[in-house]
């Protein structure tokens, strides 16, 4: 831990609470069952390593796992012995990593809302919504699920917390060049990402990665970067229409203009704006139209929305 005391900037750290996949055979690109059995921390453990980095740090982010509303089979007494103690040391960030859609129910989420600080944000497996590639990579999740999981991290969690940004709520993640997939897949995502907006729904981010066929998983065997090559020339125009026709209605949603954001930290210049961010889990890019002192902490007020940024004011 004290090598921690060689970092000179304000930093995140990120606890391990298990490894390994409680779904077996999981995704078609997963590799953490490759890597590990499913293991869980003890509470004790994890709690020690966040009092032993306290002295350093103050901001944290319980990940490294598959699915933290997993973590001791999902066991919400489980899971509020481990997040209790930590919120009564009073971090100034508290965050989750991942979280399978399937395992989001009330009472899992009640917990983490309680006891972890605001801008949290799950981050669901999805994957892809196409149920042709749900099947033929054994993704975790249906749309129906998935919608599910939604309604309830938006139930609990869209109220506004200390720092102006809601409690809890979810991210998507959206894999593309998977077993099967096609033209009409990138249709089938984008309409239900549409269907979601549509619904008043809030997403944090959408996150748009690309397959690593790794050795010995399915997704090496079957088809490796088959259908990313396939594919590659309609990715552009998706991730343009996810970010202009979801992302940006979202953002003008969770953060409207006018909207109080505490505790954002000034990063760098570009020319005479400033960027900033808080610590946290995917923090909102906001830039502030003058040069401020950099590594200083503000409060500022929302005044523009760009695709996954925002522009503000110091107040």
């Amino acid at each position: 831990a004290k090598i921690a005391s060689q970092l000179y900037n304000p930093f995140i750290a990120e606890i391990e609470t298990s490894h390994g996949c409680p779904r077996k055979p999981g995704c078609s690109f997963c590799t953490d069952a490759l890597k590990h059995p499913l293991e869980f921390r003890n509470q004790d453990d994890i709690i020690s390593e966040i009092k032993a980095l306290f002295p350093y740090t103050k901001y944290f982010r319980l990940g490294k796992q598959s699915c933290f509303f997993s973590y001791k089979n999902g066991n919400p007494l489980e899971l509020e012995k481990l997040l209790k103690p930590i919120a009564r040391l009073n971090p100034k960030v508290l965050h989750i990593d991942n979280v399978n859609p399937c395992m989001v129910n009330d009472e899992r989420t009640k917990i983490v809302v309680k006891y972890c600080t605001s801008a949290n944000v799950a981050a669901l497996g999805v994957e892809s919504f196409d149920e042709k590639v749900i099947k033929a990579n054994n993704l975790n999740s249906t749309p129906d699920t998935t919608i599910n999981a939604i309604k309830i991290l938006n139930k609990y969690g869209k109220r506004r917390g200390e720092n102006g940004m809601p409690r809890l709520l979810p991210g998507i993640n959206i894999l593309l060049g998977l077993i099967g997939e096609s033209k009409e897949t990138l249709t089938i995502n984008l309409d239900w990402l549409k269907k979601i907006r549509d619904h008043g729904l809030w997403l944090r981010r959408i996150n748009i990665r690309q397959v690593v066929p790794y050795l010995g998983t399915e997704l090496y065997n079957k088809c490796g970067i088959r259908y990313l090559k396939r594919n590659m020339k309609y990715y552009w125009k998706f991730r343009y229409k996810v970010r202009h026709e979801v992302d940006l209605p979202m953002l003008r949603r969770i953060v409207p203009k006018g909207t109080i954001i505490k505790d954002v930290r000034t990063e760098i210049y570009h020319g005479n704006t400033t960027f900033a961010r808080q610590l946290g889990s995917y923090p909102l890019i906001i830039g502030i139209n003058m040069r401020v002192p950099l590594n200083k902490f503000f409060s500022v007020k929302v005044t523009g929305h760009m695709l996954r940024s925002i522009t503000a004011e110091i107040i």
